[in-house]
């Protein structure tokens, strides 16, 4: 397949991040946009072949990425030092990472308990394009019923506090301030286990990488 420019990829009379941007400026959730670089944007573009038409091709062109809720949750971007690993990364795109993968999906969004967000691409049953959800309490993809733009309009009318009912814990948010930006929680015993649960299982600092090979050994041994 013959890939587009990037030229042709960033639609210069597209008003999508104007759009993007009000949609911030309207939220009461707390947020940071993260810069990027141009080279950075751009390869991870022409690596995605989408273009800034589309919500998620103006998040990747314009930001390094959305930390939201005091970086509980990461909307991947280009890439930022300020979050682990970007689009292009974390989808093995032109085969740049050792990550493991998943085919026919995209990986758009992670949070800081080893929680995974994807756009289904065929790897589930249910609609293509819309968006799924790898719970690290069940580890089973459930399947949020929106596409990126509404998912994205969700998160920042404030529903984090609903979804994430009974993963969070005291003090979570001054625990947030100490996470290094590669990092995140792992539980022993595991939150999907029986004996796992936010208040009795312990927290573990640890690379988000490993959390999400973690998830997928898990799910391969509980098959």
């Amino acid at each position: 397949m013959i890939k587009k420019s990037i030229e042709e990829l960033v639609c210069v009379n597209e008003n999508t991040w104007e759009l993007i941007q009000s949609w911030l400026s309207n939220s009461s959730i707390n947020y940071e946009v993260l810069n990027t670089s141009k080279e950075k944007a751009e390869c991870t573009l022409h690596d995605l072949q989408i273009t800034t038409k589309s919500t998620l091709g103006t998040i990747a062109y314009k930001t390094g990425g959305i930390l939201v809720d005091h970086g509980w949750l990461k909307l991947l971007g280009s890439g930022n030092e300020k979050i682990f690993g970007d689009l292009s990364y974390w989808n093995c795109v032109n085969n740049i990472s050792s990550i493991k993968k998943i085919n026919n999906l995209m990986i758009i969004a992670y949070d800081v308990i080893g929680g995974f967000f994807a756009i289904n691409g065929g790897a589930f049953e249910g609609k293509t394009g819309n968006i799924f959800y790898l719970p690290p309490d069940t580890l089973e993809w459930e399947d949020m019923t929106v596409g990126y733009t509404d998912f994205l309009i969700w998160i920042l009318d404030g529903n984090l506090n609903t979804f994430y009912d009974g993963l969070r814990w005291d003090g979570w948010i001054s625990d947030m301030s100490a996470l290094p930006h590669d990092k995140g929680f792992n539980f022993y015993p595991p939150l999907w286990s029986e004996q796992g649960s936010v208040e009795a299982s312990s927290r573990k600092i640890v690379p988000v990488k490993e959390l999400w090979e973690l998830n997928l050994d898990y799910i391969d041994k509980l098959k």
